[in-house]
């Protein structure tokens, strides 16, 4: 198992570790306490996990050694689960962890470290709740009469627009055109929204190295949560920077 520490923050070495979780949650079934899975003599492995993983309404506790090139740790976890919900304690000293908590609500994932800005991201069920995946999407979204449609893309059109307010490379150029935030009330006011392109993503990266203020997170996001970085193919120069939130 092979954490990469150096430069990496808290929330990505506490995201990487949480993917690999349920990889070893059959390795500590035996440290469940809560409820027991029954008394079965010599449980075959297989159905041992089965009958572990099946529950919706447990607690774990034990102890991880993970070990990275010449370093070795040992992290401990304290999981306590409750339908969709849990709330994980990770303590170690070496891999960049501390004491970091792990909390998840049926709307919310909530990542704390002492010292830190929380880090907050919507949770798995209010993704596929809001963003419904097939085939679920035929039976929801899919489904919505025209007026129901029209009034979930205003609300979430309304939301991007308060996000570019905040952002400085919209913010400019809106003003600049006379534009306010009282001015957009709708979809139907999207046509007084100036345009871009691909020259005025250069400027802006050229003006506000090396990623431009043309997103609503910048460099000094890197320290609270993990951020993806992407880029065009530089066919007309040199390729252009996007980055992502975790989601």
């Amino acid at each position: 198992m092979i954490f990469v520490t150096s430069g990496v923050t808290t929330a990505v070495t506490a995201a990487r570790f949480l993917l690999l979780l349920p990889l070893w949650l059959a390795m500590l079934a035996g440290c469940a306490t809560r409820p027991e899975v029954g008394s079965i003599a010599n449980p075959d492995f297989a159905s041992h996990s089965t009958a572990v993983l099946a529950r919706t309404d447990w607690q774990l506790s034990g102890r991880l050694n993970v070990r990275q090139q010449n370093q070795s740790d040992t992290v401990n976890i304290n999981w306590q689960q409750q339908a969709e919900r849990f709330d994980i304690t990770l303590s170690s000293t070496v891999l960049g962890l501390g004491t970091t908590r792990v909390t998840a609500s049926d709307s919310s994932v909530v990542v704390e470290k002492a010292g830190e800005a929380p880090v907050t991201l919507p949770s798995l069920q209010a993704l596929t709740r809001d963003y419904p995946p097939p085939p679920a999407f035929g039976k929801t979204t899919g489904r919505m009469s025209a007026d129901a449609l029209r009034d979930m893309q205003n609300t979430r059109f309304l939301e991007r627009m308060k996000d570019a307010w905040n952002t400085g490379f919209y913010r400019s150029r809106w003003e600049a055109a006379g534009l306010a935030p009282e001015d957009i009330r709708s979809l139907d006011d999207i046509e007084k929204i100036p345009t871009f392109n691909s020259d005025d993503l250069k400027d802006a990266i050229a003006a506000r190295p090396p990623f431009g203020n043309h997103h609503p997170i910048g460099a000094s996001d890197f320290a609270r949560m993990p951020v993806k970085v992407q880029t065009s193919g530089g066919s007309t120069g040199l390729p252009r920077v996007t980055l992502f939130d975790p989601l």
